[in-house]
């Protein structure tokens, strides 16, 4: 019924989709994931 906040709540879930994308979140999950395989070498490591 009203087109102006219907276009304003698209652009804001085209937003929210692209900051979940996996190309978004891949690097930082990569990261984090590295870092846990850091950790682990380093606790097996010090036994």
């Amino acid at each position: 019924q009203d087109p102006v906040r219907r276009a304003r709540y698209g652009a804001a879930a085209r937003e929210t989709g692209r900051s979940f994308h996996i190309s978004a979140v891949a690097p930082r999950y990569m990261r984090l994931f590295r870092q846990a395989i850091e950790a682990r070498r380093g606790r097996l490591g010090a036994v």
